[in-house]
């Protein structure tokens, strides 16, 4: 009894914001469970005991936290709940920057939940954070066969929101190989999906990598009409965030600059290339006096241009956790089910 009540005690705590509370009140519960033998509702309160800590910025208590809910998982039979509880403990992982701890979770998540009645929903999420998190690692060839999957699991499931952030995560992976006809291909599906499940903020991510993909392959008018697109929608999806208008505005002058360059030297206006050349760290060469003349640095427009990946979000709602490649918690439905359970 005094479990179950202390298990609302901690909910009602979180709902009001009073997160430092609700995690005393949660290792109460956590150690409550433990003393009665039930396992299954120890991990799940560890799990939501893991969350409130990385809120609270308590990385300390946190990392021992997640100890022990990768110890305890090893004992507990239920290879669903073990699935969904990897994921959290990824995406936390994730949140930390500890990308290599967050793509073992995923990688021990994904056969749980394809042994007793696989959840196709569940793995697709799986396969889309995995991807996502091969993408922070560099490791672009092994993010494909992830994001392939996303892809085909979504589709199957019609979540064309997700499937269109699959597609972008796939789009980023494909130009960081260099393939940037298809990386275009992908964030045109992207484009496609997102219009269909009219998710605004997947519209202009896929415009903005639709132009980052053009401006790296050279093709500055596609680039500014596209960096346009990406800013008007933007202009309607209520972003919070600056940020994300300011770096489009940039990326926009900066292919604005190159296609008058391009269209002057087209029209014949600019000497021969051969005149001059650049080196990569921006020096300026006069080959027709035999020596290197220094005319200042810039950045490289090519680094400039480096593209956003998209959120590894598998459902609906979008929020910060988009931003880095998260998905929402499982455990606090899993929680909301006990409490009805015992309120019976």
């Amino acid at each position: 009894m005094r479990g179950e009540t202390l298990l609302r005690l901690g909910k009602d705590w979180t709902s009001v914001g009073e997160m430092k509370k609700a995690a005393e009140i949660y290792q109460q519960c956590a150690e409550i469970f433990q003393e009665m033998g039930d396992k299954n509702t120890q991990l799940l309160i560890l799990n939501n005991l893991a969350s409130l800590l990385a809120e609270l910025r308590d990385i300390a208590n946190c990392g021992k936290v997640l100890t022990q809910v990768i110890e305890l998982c090893v004992e507990v039979d239920d290879n669903a709940l073990k699935g969904k509880v990897y994921n959290d403990i990824g995406l936390l992982y994730n949140g930390l920057k500890s990308y290599e701890n967050a793509a073992e979770c995923f990688e021990l998540a994904i056969p749980l939940i394809r042994t007793e009645n696989p959840d196709k929903k569940l793995e697709s999420v799986l396969q889309q954070n995995l991807g996502a998190v091969y993408n922070q690692l560099k490791q672009y060839n092994k993010a494909m066969e992830c994001h392939r999957q996303a892809v085909s699991l979504h589709g199957e499931l019609s979540n064309r929101a997700a499937q269109g952030q699959a597609f972008c995560n796939m789009g980023f992976a494909q130009s960081q190989l260099g393939d940037y006809n298809k990386a275009g291909e992908s964030f045109t599906h992207a484009v496609q999906a997102a219009k269909d499940s009219n998710d605004k903020r997947g519209l202009w991510q896929a415009y903005e990598g639709l132009a980052a993909v053009s401006f790296l392959g050279k093709e500055y008018n596609e680039a500014v009409e596209y960096y346009k697109l990406a800013l008007s929608v933007l202009s309607t999806a209520g972003e919070v965030d600056p940020e994300h208008n300011i770096r489009i505005v940039s990326k926009l002058a900066n292919a604005l600059e190159c296609q008058l360059v391009m269209s002057k030297k087209l029209n014949g206006r600019l000497p021969p290339l051969r005149a001059n050349s650049v080196k990569s760290d921006g020096t300026v060469v006069d080959e027709r006096v035999g020596k290197g003349k220094r005319v200042g640095k810039t950045r490289s427009r090519q680094e400039h241009h480096q593209l956003i990946a998209r959120g590894i979000d598998g459902d609906q709602t979008p929020s910060e956790s988009e931003e880095s490649g998260l998905s929402e918690s499982s455990s606090d439905e899993e929680i909301r089910q006990k409490e009805t359970s015992y309120a019976r």
